[in-house]
């Protein structure tokens, strides 16, 4: 009996008891650390990369041909052209360098908006202006702050006017002064404005200042024709590029 029940009963260590035993999970291993691509794993997260930073590189050559043609065509000054031209000369190298070193870190080397405040620093600012009558070569008015002196600006006024009959159809000269600042005369028919500038300023600044200039002795034609002059009943539209 003894051998028939063993016969027929399951040993405890039998194949099928085994069998049944649970097999322990697969222990995941540790992921992967960030910037670092495994061997044989999809490396198209580094491509994207690099063509995100070649397309702003073709944008940051772009910019600098703009620029270009910005000064070609007078609208950026000299001190403007200069320092936008560094920064985006610097901001080529610094990503040229990541692409070399670590492409996916790349827009680390761009700083945006950076470009917009140099323009918006080194663009020049008119600080004030005087006016003076041509026949009798004595101030008309001051408008904003203009500290030069008048005993400096009766000599300068009167190279200028010589430098004017000299240079046919010249109305527009300027000059730089002390502290960086430059000065601008516009020969009008009647009065000669002088403006006072932080900076240089760039060619259109100029062509901008002289336009409104002869707009001021148009819109005041018959008041510049009197004698004296009423200054309290002109209206000067030089005032807006003081705001």
């Amino acid at each position: 009996m003894n051998w028939f029940q063993r016969l027929f009963s399951k040993p405890e260590n039998s194949p099928t008891e085994k069998a049944k035993k649970p097999v322990p999970a697969a222990v995941a291993g540790p992921p992967p650390a960030a910037g670092v691509t495994r061997p044989g794993l999809d490396s198209s997260g580094v491509a994207d990369s690099r063509s995100g930073a070649e397309h702003h590189l073709r944008e940051v050559q772009d910019k600098t041909n703009k620029l270009a043609e910005d000064f070609a065509r007078g609208e950026v000054n000299r001190a403007t052209f200069i320092h936008l031209y560094q920064h985006y000369q610097q901001q080529r190298q610094a990503i040229e360098r990541m692409l070399e070193i670590s492409p996916e870190q790349w827009r680390q080397a761009v700083s945006q908006g950076q470009s917009i405040a140099i323009r918006r620093e080194h663009h020049a600012k008119a600080l004030g202006f005087s006016i003076y009558e041509n026949a009798s070569g004595m101030p008309l008015t001051t408008l904003g702050q203009f500290d030069l002196d008048p005993a400096l600006m009766v000599p300068m006024l009167s190279s200028y006017r010589e430098a004017t009959r000299e240079i046919f159809g010249s109305r527009m000269r300027s000059t730089q002064i002390e502290s960086g600042r430059w000065v601008c005369f516009v020969s009008g028919n009647t009065t000669t404005l002088i403006a006072l500038y932080n900076t240089e300023p760039a060619a259109r600044q100029l062509q901008l200042l002289e336009e409104t200039h002869l707009f001021f002795e148009r819109a005041n034609k018959p008041r510049l024709q009197q004698t004296p002059i009423s200054v309290e009943g002109l209206v000067f539209p030089h005032e807006v590029y003081l705001q």
